[in-house]
């Protein structure tokens, strides 16, 4: 669970786009996590890429399911919870606006600001980025995403990094990508699921890998071709919004077809860091 943090609304930069959080008059108020702090800006923004409205009252008073994400040519609607307590989000089409209205407290912040944070994972593939699931390591000036279904051992072998290598974790769960004057970054959100590791920092792309378990510690390149198939499930992307859908799946065959990629099968130990290293070496 995040700390509280500052008082909304505000302004923010994440990954060089510009938040705006303002608040409806009436709104009750919402404090947003902690983590928000490193991200945010002193000035007010003269154009922002995307706006957050705090509503004074939720438009829908009944909902049909606990959970519903709906759909329409206006745009999307997402409502999570019971008419007494709630999240409904709305964004138009574009996913540039976006309402928020929620009951709950302050010890339930994350409720509304994971949800928010997939807006966010939606919206960007508008803007020319994508967000991945995955832990972005930085390594003796080196960018590093370690990424692989839930419950592999990402954070695990990102841990060892640090211990062994003295690697930054820069974000333990999502990284945005993006590719600036012909080269790849990543950049850390302030998102990061349970794991507790967020920093507001950019470091270029130098290689891509997809862990396994296995018995024993093995590391290789891998051809784009076959990295596709492990990329694309770990793509946080709108399956409902066509053109930003493809957006993101361009951007990210885009990214595989220049950013080096590995393979590494491993046991959780420290042998296991110093696998990929060798390989990093050989090739970064």
């Amino acid at each position: 669970m995040h700390n509280l943090g500052a008082f909304l609304p505000s302004s923010y930069q994440i990954a060089g786009f510009h938040l705006v959080v303002q608040k409806e008059r009436g709104a009750s108020p919402v404090f947003c996590p902690h983590v928000m702090d490193a991200f945010s800006l002193c000035n007010p923004v003269k154009q922002a890429d995307f706006t957050l409205t705090i509503q004074a009252a939720c438009p829908v008073h009944r909902p049909m399911t606990e959970q519903q994400l709906r759909v329409t040519s206006n745009g999307v609607t997402m409502w999570y919870g019971t008419e007494t307590e709630h999240v409904y989000l709305e964004s138009d089409v574009d996913l540039k606006h976006w309402n928020l209205h929620t009951t709950y407290g302050d010890g339930n912040i994350d409720e509304w600001f994971d949800k928010v944070g997939n807006l966010f994972a939606w919206a960007v593939p508008g803007k020319g980025a994508f967000v991945l699931h995955g832990v972005i390591l930085e390594w003796q000036g080196k960018g590093i995403i370690l990424t692989a279904a839930s419950g592999t051992g990402k954070s695990t072998h990102a841990r060892l990094w640090r211990e062994y290598e003295n690697a930054l974790i820069i974000n333990g769960d999502r990284t945005l990508l993006r590719k600036e004057h012909g080269r790849w970054y990543a950049y850390g959100t302030p998102w990061s699921g349970s794991s507790g590791e967020c920093v507001n920092r950019r470091i270029s792309l130098d290689a891509i890998v997809f862990l396994a378990r296995g018995n024993a510690n093995e590391a290789s390149r891998i051809a784009p071709l076959n990295a596709m198939e492990k990329m694309f499930p770990r793509m946080i992307a709108p399956k409902w919004h066509p053109a930003y859908s493809a957006n993101a799946v361009d951007l990210a065959i885009s990214c595989l077809e220049q950013v080096p990629l590995f393979a590494l099968h491993c046991r959780p130990d420290a042998d296991s860091v110093s696998t990929l290293k060798t390989a990093l070496l050989a090739a970064i």
